[in-house]
């Protein structure tokens, strides 16, 4: 089906490349004047007698014709032509007349074959070499005269037929005007996405429809003969349990209800449906529903739609061999879809809200309502929220790319979190801790967080990364997502990737099939702090490269200033990051190499950075210029490394990070910072 539905674009684009080329009727008019020989007068000289041709012509409109082709101005009947030939009878005129050398040429045959082939060319000019001031000869000579159009006309000289015109009818070639319109229409920004919004609904619609069929067909079976249906599905599982527990028991003995009233059937229906639905599943104990009765049949709601998931209840034996013993009861829990919040609605953040109403909404693991919190303001005498909840679109720090819908903006931070299961935090650092002693009170205590923040903290005993401040802050798991990820590219949906830092297995694939698109990968990693660490320590370094920009150093010179970061983030992330070994592979993943180039070339630090050398203003002035009121994260990293560097007396470890700090906040010259580069420990 995707299939037939791209063939009507394919076969556009197609007569769009071989062009589109049509015949039409161009009618041609031929009269003529006479005016008749006057003898010599007294008083001047007489008149030869003359005639006067005149030919006119006009395109023929088409009876079908489109409201833009008769609104588009006419094209000139001598258009059509470069020269018009006369040829006169030669019995009673002469041999004078002749044809006139047109400048319009048609390609010889050999020189038409070889337009477009680049080999084997030199023998249709019958030379080995040629002078450039010989390629206009030679073309020439392939050149010949178009087929003339002759029209046979008698010029009358009699007076009673000068009114007469005569009419011919030929066929011409002229470009479709739906050529004109199709170029239009596929160099049109706004075209091209509303057939891409048509397609996703069309498969949208496919999709749906295919749900319905198979609910449908489900319903309609069962409603025909629900103790057949029970039957064959007591077979089916029977066979299944088989299959998982290598036990040959009695068919009859397992239709009973019974039968599954055992120690054993619990942990074997858990391990079933453990391995259907994988570990996304696992973890999840909001109890929906409980059921002690005599005739349940384990996992029956697993095949009703609209129930995501069952499993048996816990007390489950965990023994190598079944056992069956005595009848106990069952408990059934439903899994309830997990609920998204994301705090923070600036570029980063609308652009990963982007992502996720659009996984939230096809994907039945999670809650299709993400509440994102926005702080409240006026744009253009709106409210901002109101703006998001109604355009579906943040026009003050995303304009021109739509929302999903089921992205909601709530004004209230502690409004926006309550009964979220996942916590996307995506604010700047600075204001971490008051979001944090806001919400506590009005979360799960069981819910997760992400921090897409890239920043660092102080703490008593020196660094302190922002997801050890939001969960010491809140008691809550803490993952992160670091990579080479620049917001309006992410939001226009070009390829890039990503790195989630999770070290609990059990969420890290929910996180990765929350976050994955087919343009946006993600890669789990376990190594969250030198994830987290890349994501901070890159922005100091973007810093510096941005000075390089501003001072009007090249390529080189940023090439230095990226391996020479990256050496100290190595470096800092051994020294600091001791919750585990610092694998030197994770740098090679999208939070470190990747994202460290990308934000030396296309970051915002880099931006103001520049702007900073160049200007000479102040770090402050240049973000309520350039980041429409958005923070930078550069400066204020550098300050709280170097702080942090001072009390380990490691800052002549790390010149690039101090030099940054030095010129941002204490009022050191931007040349200062080549020499650093130049005299940097790594040269010496």
């Amino acid at each position: 089906m995707p299939e037939r539905l791209l063939w009507p674009r394919k076969g556009l684009l197609v007569a769009h490349r071989k062009g589109l080329i049509q015949k039409r009727k161009l009618r041609i008019f031929i009269s003529n004047t006479f005016n008749p020989a006057k003898p010599d007068a007294e008083d001047g000289e007489g008149t030869v007698a003359s005639w006067e041709l005149r030919v006119e012509g006009r395109l023929l409109e088409d009876t079908a014709v489109s409201k833009y082709e008769a609104t588009k101005q006419k094209r000139k009947f001598s258009s059509f032509f470069k020269s018009l030939v006369i040829e006169l009878d030669k019995d009673l005129y002469g041999p004078d007349n002749h044809l006139v050398e047109p400048p319009q040429f048609k390609l010889d045959p050999r020189l038409a074959r070889m337009l477009g082939i680049h080999t084997q060319t030199r023998p249709i000019f019958e030379t080995q070499r040629m002078k450039f001031s010989e390629i206009p000869q030679r073309l020439h000579a392939l050149l010949m005269p178009p087929e003339p159009i002759i029209i046979n006309h008698v010029i009358s000289v009699d007076p009673n037929d000068q009114k007469k015109t005569a009419c011919y009818d030929i066929d011409v070639e002229v470009d479709d005007t739906l050529k004109t319109q199709m170029n239009s229409f596929l160099l049109s920004t706004a075209s091209q996405q509303e057939i891409a919004g048509l397609d996703n609904k069309i498969h949208e619609t496919i999709e749906t429809i295919n749900q319905l069929k198979t609910q449908r067909e489900f319903m309609l079976s069962f409603a025909r003969d629900p103790q057949g249906f029970i039957n064959d599905w007591l077979q089916s599982q029977c066979r299944d349990l088989k299959t998982m527990t290598d036990v040959v028991a009695n068919p009859e003995e397992e239709r009973r209800a019974e039968f599954y009233f055992q120690p054993w059937a619990q942990e074997a229906v858990c391990r079933y449906f453990y391995s259907k639905k994988g570990p996304l599943r696992a973890g999840l104990t909001r109890t929906a529903l409980t059921n002690n009765y005599e005739g349940a049949r384990p996992g029956l709601l697993a095949h009703v739609p609209g129930i995501n998931t069952v499993c048996l209840g816990s007390g489950a034996s965990r023994t190598k061999h079944f056992r069956r013993s005595s009848r106990r009861r069952v408990a059934l829990y439903i899994m309830a879809p997990k609920k998204v919040c994301i705090i923070g609605s600036g570029n980063w953040g609308s652009a990963i809200a982007k992502i996720v109403g659009a996984n939230t909404g096809k994907l039945d693991v999670f809650d299709t309502t993400v509440n994102m919190w926005v702080f409240e303001e006026t744009v253009n005498g709106r409210k901002l929220t109101e703006i998001i909840n109604t355009d579906h679109e943040n026009v003050k720090y995303l304009p021109g790319h739509k929302l999903p819908p089921n992205i909601v903006a709530v004004p209230e931070v502690k409004d926006a979190v309550k009964g979220a299961d996942i916590l996307i935090f995506v604010i700047p650092h600075q204001f971490i801790n008051r979001i944090c002693d806001t919400i506590r009170e009005h979360i799960k205590k069981d819910a997760v967080g992400m921090s897409l923040i890239k920043g660092v903290d102080e703490g008593p005993e020196g660094l302190k990364l922002i997801s050890d401040v939001i969960r010491e802050k809140l008691g809550i798991t803490m993952t992160v997502l670091m990579g080479a990820n620049i917001a309006n590219e992410v939001a226009e949906e070009k390829f890039c990737e990503t790195t989630i830092g999770c070290k609990n297995k059990e969420w890290g694939p929910i996180l990765k099939q929350l976050m994955q698109t087919v343009n946006f990968r993600v890669t789990v990693v376990e190594e969250a702090d030198v994830v987290e660490i890349c994501g901070a320590l890159k922005n100091i370094v973007a810093v510096g490269a941005g000075f390089c920009d501003g001072l009007g150093f090249g390529d080189n010179t940023k090439a230095a200033v990226i391996r020479l970061g990256l050496m100290e983030m190595i470096a800092f992330a051994r020294i600091f990051c001791t919750a585990g070994p610092v694998s030197p592979v994770t740098f090679l993943e999208s939070c470190g190499v990747a994202d460290l180039i990308t934000t030396c070339y296309g970051g915002r630090n880099r931006k103001i950075a520049e702007a900073f050398a160049k200007t000479g203003k102040t770090i402050e002035e240049l973000e309520k210029e350039m980041l429409n009121g958005q923070k930078l994260q550069g400066p204020a990293t550098a300050a709280e490394v170097n702080h942090i560097l001072k009390k380990k007396g490691l800052v002549d470890k790390f010149p690039l990070f101090n030099a940054v700090n030095q010129i941002c906040f204490h009022g050191h010259p931007v040349k200062e910072f080549i020499s650093c580069l130049q005299n940097h420990p790594e040269h010496m």
